[in-house]
C-alpha cells in the first residue's frame, strides 16, 4: 500500500514544466480563492494558506524571491487572492502540444 503525500508549492515549483505541474499550480490557485471565499476576503494572512499550499511561513518567505505575491504589513505577512491567481497562471506550462498539434506528414514529402 502507497501513501500519496501532497506536494508543496515549492516542490511543484521545483518540477519540471508538464501536465502534473499545471495541473497542481491551477489546484492550487482554487484552493486560495477557496479559503477566500470562506473568510469572506481577498487579503489573507500567511497562516491562512499555510495549510492549503502545505509550505511553512518560511517557505513562503522564500518563494517571494520567485515572484510569490506575500507582502508584510504591520507584522504580519499577507497574500492576496486575486493576486495569487495571477502568479500561478503565469507558471502554468503552455507549450504542450498535443498530438493534433504536431505537424505531421504531407502528401508528396518524403521527409
Amino acid at each position: 500500500m502507497s501513501v500519496k503525500a501532497k506536494p508543496s508549492l515549492s516542490e511543484v515549483l521545483a518540477r519540471p514544466n508538464g501536465l502534473d505541474r499545471s495541473d497542481m499550480m491551477r489546484r492550487f490557485a482554487d484552493l486560495v480563492d477557496r479559503v477566500a471565499s470562506s473568510s469572506g476576503s481577498t487579503e489573507l494572512q500567511a497562516w491562512q494558506v499555510m495549510k492549503p499550499l502545505n509550505e511553512t511561513l518560511i517557505g513562503l518567505r522564500c518563494l517571494k524571491a520567485e515572484g510569490l505575491p506575500i507582502y508584510r504589513r504591520d507584522g504580519v505577512w499577507y497574500i492576496d487572492s486575486r493576486a495569487f491567481r495571477k502568479w500561478a497562471t503565469n507558471h502554468l506550462n503552455f507549450n504542450i502540444t498535443t498530438p493534433a498539434q504536431r505537424p505531421g506528414r504531407r502528401n508528396g514529402a518524403l521527409f
